[in-house]
């Protein structure tokens, strides 16, 4: 064989590798289908059950659903109240935190004084 036609087989397969390796990086790869994350929600226990119904509150009527998160509220700080008194405090700053909506200067009344703040005009609001 000649040193011309080496060069050109040389020169051919150089080009033919060159274009092949060029096509593949514009080939769309076809798509990957991505497994839904997976959610493990896990089995309430006794002390979250209690609590667990004033943790969601479902879209209602607007004025039955502030009478039902006022409601809701009061029920939890009155669950706060029955605690030991070394809970009482983190317990009430969960239901506040919870309930954000409810007005600062209810928050830190208790019993009858918080029943008359969150009854008032602005039901606490």
């Amino acid at each position: 064989m000649s040193r011309n036609t080496i060069l050109q087989s040389l020169l051919v397969a150089s080009l033919a590798s060159l274009a092949a390796s060029a096509g593949a990086q514009y080939v769309t790869p076809p798509p990957t289908v991505t497994p839904a994350p997976t959610v493990v929600t896990p089995a309430p226990t006794p002390d979250a059950q209690s609590s667990a119904q004033y943790n969601t509150i479902l879209p209602m009527a607007p004025q039955q659903g502030i009478d039902d998160q006022m409601k809701a509220y009061q029920d939890a700080r009155q669950t706060c109240a029955g605690q030991p008194l070394a809970q009482q405090t983190a317990c009430n700053e969960d239901a506040n935190t919870r309930f954000g909506a409810v007005d600062s200067k209810c928050q830190k009344l208790s019993g009858a004084e918080l029943a008359e703040c969150l009854q008032g005009a602005d039901h606490g609001g």
